[in-house]
Formats: C-alpha cells, structure tokens, sequence
C-alpha cells in the first residue's frame, strides 16, 4: 500500500525540521503545555502573564504585530522564530481572548489598552 501524497509532504517536513533541530507539537499539545504551565506558575506567585487581558508580554508584542497589519510571517521574521510558533501564539491568543478572528482580537486588545508599549 502506497502512503498518501499528505502523509509524504508531512513526513518529508518533519525529517526537514528535525535535521533543523525544530521539535514539533500539534497546536493542541501546545496549548495543553501553555495551560499547565500557567496553571503552575500561578500557584506559585511566579506568572508570566500579564493582568490585562491574561496575556503574556509576547502574546501583546504579537497582538500589536498583527494590528499593525503583519501575516504570520512577517511576524516571524521581526520577531525571530518560526511561523509554527507565530501560528500556536495566535491560536492561544484567539482562544484566551475568546475570538474566531484575529483581527477581530487584535482592534479588542487596542481598545482595552492590551498592546505592548509601543504599539
């Protein structure tokens, strides 16, 4: 039986990445990780997130990337990092701030005073 075209590109990928040194997660391992992370880091008094909103300051350094109009790989080139990270950034950010849009997400944090300074 002849593996799918999909499962081809997709293992292709993941041999290229690995060869990078990039680890892979599923966007809902990510988001698992995030939560339990957080959920630790509060117990402790020790939380990276940010009060307004619950956003991490790199979560607001996105935000504002992306209400000053920037795609996801442009995000990944200012900032450095992989478009797979840029893309698990936003899909915690809709789901923290409960939006199906980005930039639906993006003009809320602005209005509530969310951004990171300089946005």
């Amino acid at each position: 039986m002849e593996p799918s075209p999909f499962r081809t590109i997709f293992l292709v990928r993941t041999i290229e990445a690995l060869a990078k040194g990039e680890t892979l997660y599923s966007p809902r391992v990510v988001q698992m990780l995030f939560s339990r992370a957080s959920a630790l880091a509060g117990h402790n008094g020790a939380s990276s997130t940010d009060y307004a909103g619950g956003l991490t300051p790199r979560a607001r350094e996105i935000i504002g990337l992306i209400e000053r109009g920037l795609c996801n790989k442009e995000i990944a080139v200012h900032l450095s990092i992989e478009v797979q990270t840029v893309k698990n950034h936003v899909h915690n950010i809709l789901d923290k701030l409960q939006f199906q849009d980005r930039r639906e997400a993006a003009r809320y944090a602005r209005e509530r005073g969310l951004l990171a300074r300089g946005h």
